[in-house]
This record gives structure tokens, C-alpha cells and sequence, in this order.
């Protein structure tokens, strides 16, 4: 018998069924998608529809938001449909940065649900192919993130948007939002990520995110410099798709209009440089849509849209301090973007306040969590262990059924990989290597119990010797989206883009 949400908690409790642990990933969701937008009779909403389309390993969602606000800066209704949320799902499909009000998004969402689900079990379906060509699984009603897209292009229709800044979900090239006609295309900084689907290189997986490339449509991309060989593999796809293609990179929009400003991406690159690329990717997206000059000076305006740009859970500093820490959140989950995310934080915690520690000083924890190859994303906190007292290992009382499960014997292999990371980088040096004695001093440990409160969590990272001195922690938290939706959400700070 289908339930049919009468409140926007009900909508919640459904959501958790269908984001369950074990629910099957298609490997095709493309041809699904399309298949489900004709039983929906969503070709109207796609036709209707105009896209900014972003692909990318890092930065795709900074970049969507920040291309979202100037848009909006520029007077567009603006759709922006990005994921995962962090702690509401009404994050996901926003109008002009705000979400849509609970009963509101409750009544769109019950009808679609009805809708759909009569759509799905309107006539059988088969196995999809697995890249290798084998049988993969059978396509799942309860597929959430096709879902939320498909319900995104309704709502968006309904609510007589302008423009759709719409993320890519996994991939690009056969990625569920890949049915929709782009006006103009862009992808982020490459990673390796999500490799099972995409491939093992990046040449490879930068196939996958430029099947995004539409013919005509311009394409403009970060410049890659992690894996430079990636652009000769997104200039082919421009080149056969006849898609006027443009690298945006540091010679973009060094000067602004205003002659007055000397350095126009300072506020910015606060937020780390990785930042300024996203953003300069977002100038360019948001004025190709608009037809303008994407070549010309940045202006006084569009600076002042994407100081306004800081997405929840990227390089975000939270303030005040909690209970004697001082709290910085970043979901990085790759290689690159954990290298991006620990230059970040450590960049800011050098910075003094009014009550932080002398330069130099272990004054600093991360507290870390992820479901990826720990070993691999630790090793980017190597460079900073000098600053580091401690590393926490973490789990959080969450519930959330999209959120991880987190065992204590998965904290214990997280903490066995970053023994294997001091081993492997003292082995052979003398006791009094610079590098030997940095690791030496940080103290790493495993928090068995989930944390449930802010208490606990500000216990977890508080670093007892500048606590006993008056000083503050300054604590990142940092492996996984799912850490930052928990913590955002045990802090009360309900991410809610907001001019700032």
C-alpha cells in the first residue's frame, strides 16, 4: 500500500527508507532517467527548462552555488539542484539560494512520489549493463538521487525559474542529469574518485565527466593541474562535439573594472585558492549563459556575489567558537581535495586570534572520518603535522540512514593506516628528522563512542594543555560530507545559504 506524506516529517522518514544502507546503484542511470522523464511526461519540464551544467571530482558544488548567486545578483530566478544535502533535503532544490518552504515541498513531493512510483510499475524493467558488459542490477523505484533530480525539474518548472544551475550527480556521461539540454557546460577540478564506475585514471575518468559536452554548447574547465593530461582528453570531446571550449585559468580576470581594487580574489582566497579556481570557473559559466564578455575584468558586483558564495561544508569556518574550540569543516573525500582542504585549514589556523596560541604551536586537531581509503587521504596531513596535537578518529550518533556506519573496528583500521603513514615516512631517518619528530608529536586516537552532543564534540577536539592556558583548538573536521551533515546538524547551524 503506498503512503502518502501528510507532513514534512513523514517526507523525512521516506527519504531514510529510500537512502537505507544496501539499496543498489544502477550503473546506466541515463537511460533510466530518460526512460522515467517520458513515463513522467517530463519532456515539457526539460524543453522548458534552460541549464548551466557542472561536472567535476572537487569544487562542482562551490562552483554551482557560486554560479547560482551571481546569476541571481544578475536578476535570474535561479533553480539549483546540487547534492548531497547536509542535514535537510530541501537543500538539494533551492529557489534563488532559499529553500522552499516545508509545506510547500511536502505537497510537491507527494504528488511526485505517487507519480513516479505509478510510473515506475507501469511496465517491467531490465538489468543494466556494468562497463565491462556483464548484467548489473535492475533498476530500483527507491533510487534516490534520480528521484530528487526528476522531482528538481518539476518543481523548478512549477516555480518558473530562469535558469537551472544544475550538478552532476557521479560521472557525467551517463549520469542521470545528462538528459537535460545544457546552454552551457563546465567541469571542475579532476580526481580520482569513484574509480569502480569511472575508471582507474584520470584520463579516464575525465572521459566520463566530458560526456557532459553537448554539440554547439560552450564547455569551460578548470585548468587541471593536479592531472594536467586531462584536458587533451576534454578538448578531444569539445573538438568532436563542435563545442566552443575555453581553460579558465590563473590568467582569467586578474584585474577589476574597479581600478581602485589592487587584488580582486583576496576575500576569496580566504576560503583557500582552490576557492578563486571554482569561482573564476563560475564567472565564466554564469556569463556565457548571460551572453556577456567572459574574457573582461571581474567587476565590483560579481565580487561582492561570490564573497557572498561560501558553501555550507566547503572551507567553512565556523563562528564563534564552541566551547573553547574553534571549528573549520570541510567534506574533502579525495586525494586533491584533502591536499586542498588541509593547506586551507592550516593556512587559517595560523592566523592569530584573540585567543590562539603563539605561531608555531601544536594547536591544532582533526578529527576525521571516512568510508574511503584512509591511508590515501591521510597522507595529505603529512605535511602539517608539525601543527597538529591530535587526530581523532570519530563516529557520530546520527540518524540519518543515508549516513555511513562507522564501526569501531573501521576507526581502529583508520588509525592502523595512519600508524602505517608514520612508519612508513620515519623508517630509515634519524630520530631527529624534522619530519620524524613532527609525526612523532601527533597524538592520534580513536573515539569509540558516537558523539551525540555538542559537548562531546568539542571534547573530542579540545586539546587539553591550551585549554588549561586560556587558548582555543582550532579543530578541522574533515573525510566525508556525511561527517559535516552530522556535525552541522548536532551544532544546530542549519546551512541555510544566507548573504554574508
Amino acid at each position: 500500500m503506498r503512503r502518502t506524506p501528510c507532513s514534512f516529517a513523514v517526507v523525512n522518514e521516506i527519504i531514510n527508507d529510500m537512502t537505507r544502507p544496501g539499496t543498489t546503484r544502477s550503473y546506466n542511470n541515463l537511460s533510466i532517467t530518460a526512460e522515467m522523464v517520458n513515463r513522467l511526461g517530463l519532456r515539457k519540464e526539460l524543453e522548458q527548462l534552460r541549464f548551466v551544467h557542472v561536472a567535476g571530482t572537487k569544487g562542482k558544488g562551490s562552483t554551482c552555488f557560486a554560479t547560482a548567486q551571481l546569476l541571481r545578483r544578475a536578476g535570474l530566478r535561479v533553480g539549483l539542484f546540487t547534492s548531497p544535502h547536509l542535514v535537510d533535503v530541501r537543500e538539494r532544490c533551492t529557489v534563488n539560494l532559499e529553500k522552499i518552504e516545508e509545506t510547500r515541498f511536502t505537497n510537491y513531493f507527494t504528488t511526485f512520489k505517487e507519480e513516479h512510483d505509478a510510473a515506475f510499475d507501469a511496465a517491467p524493467w531490465q538489468a543494466d549493463l556494468k562497463p565491462d558488459g556483464t548484467p548489473g542490477s535492475v533498476p530500483q523505484k527507491s533510487a534516490f538521487f534520480r528521484f530528487m533530480f526528476l522531482l528538481s525539474l518539476r518543481i523548478f518548472a512549477a516555480e518558473a525559474v530562469d535558469v537551472v544551475v544544475c550538478e552532476v550527480g557521479i560521472g557525467g556521461r551517463i549520469d542521470a542529469t545528462n538528459v537535460i539540454q545544457s546552454s552551457v557546460c563546465g567541469i571542475t577540478a579532476l580526481g580520482m574518485d569513484h574509480m569502480e564506475l569511472l575508471g582507474d585514471t584520470p584520463s579516464k575518468i575525465a572521459a566520463e565527466k566530458a560526456g557532459i559536452i553537448k554539440p554547439g554548447i560552450p564547455i569551460f574547465t578548470a585548468a587541471q593541474r593536479d592531472h594536467p593530461e586531462t584536458l587533451d582528453v576534454i578538448r578531444e570531446h569539445a573538438e568532436k562535439a563542435k563545442a566552443p571550449f575555453a581553460i579558465v585559468d590563473d590568467t582569467w580576470f586578474r584585474e577589476c573594472t574597479d581600478g581602485e581594487v589592487a587584488d580582486p580574489w583576496a576575500t576569496v582566497r580566504a576560503r583557500g585558492e582552490h576557492m578563486v579556481e571554482n569561482s573564476k570557473l563560475a564567472v565564466a559559466l554564469s556569463r556565457a549563459f548571460r551572453g556577456a564578455d567572459v574574457r573582461g575584468p571581474v567587476t565590483p558586483e560579481e565580487l561582492e556575489a561570490l564573497a557572498a558564495s561560501a558553501y555550507p561544508g566547503r572551507s567553512q569556518t565556523i563562528d564563534p567558537p564552541v566551547d573553547g574550540v574553534r571549528f573549520y569543516f570541510d567534506g574533502a573525500h579525495t586525494p586533491e581535495s584533502m591536499r586542498a582542504a588541509a593547506r586551507w585549514f592550516f593556512e587559517q589556523a595560523a592566523a592569530p586570534t584573540q585567543s590562539s596560541s603563539s605561531p608555531g604551536k601544536r594547536d591544532t586537531t582533526v578529527l576525521f572520518f571516512s568510508s574511503r581509503d584512509a591511508h590515501e587521504l591521510l597522507q595529505a596531513l603529512v605535511p602539517h603535522a608539525h601543527r597538529i596535537a591530535r587526530l581523532v578518529f570519530v563516529r557520530f550518533d546520527h540518524d540519518s540512514k543515508a549516513l555511513p556506519r562507522i564501526t569501531t573496528e573501521k576507526q581502529h583500521e583508520m588509525l592502523k593506516a595512519w600508524q602505517q603513514i608514520v612508519e612508513e615516512h620515519t623508517a630509515g631517518r634519524a630520530a631527529d628528522d624534522a619530519t620524524a619528530l613532527a609525526l612523532a608529536g601527533v597524538d592520534a586516537s580513536v573515539v569509540e563512542t558516537p558523539l551525540a552532543d555538542r559537548k562531546m564534540l568539542a571534547d573530542a577536539a579540545r586539546v587539553p594543555a591550551l585549554a588549561g592556558a586560556g587558548e582555543e583548538t582550532k579543530a578541522l573536521l574533515t573525510g566525508s560530507l556525511y561527517l559535516i551533515g552530522a556535525a552541522t546538524d548536532m551544532l544546530g547551524r542549519t546551512p541555510a545559504p544566507t548573504e554574508a
